[in-house]
């Protein structure tokens, strides 16, 4: 399965997405030290990349305008708490 507009990225099948999302916290954090912070940026109509977000452990931190439209950015400090 693909993700379109319909179907987000989560919802591949084996949670693909999720799997790969969850390892760049990891990885970050295994070359920087445990409480390196993590942050991901995402327009805040895309519905399905911020549920990805905070299902590996992100939060809202803050919205701004970027790129031409609104955006919102996700952090987390320490270890992941979801993955």
């Amino acid at each position: 399965m693909t993700a379109t507009p319909e179907r987000g990225a989560e919802d591949a099948p084996g949670g693909a997405a999720r799997e790969a999302v969850s390892a760049v916290p990891d990885q970050h954090r295994n070359r920087r030290g445990p409480h390196a912070e993590v942050i991901a940026v995402t327009r805040v109509t895309d519905i399905p990349s911020r549920r990805l977000l905070v299902a590996v452990g992100l939060r809202e931190a803050e919205r701004c305008g970027r790129w031409g439209a609104d955006q919102v950015l996700c952090g987390s400090r320490g270890p992941a708490s979801a993955g």
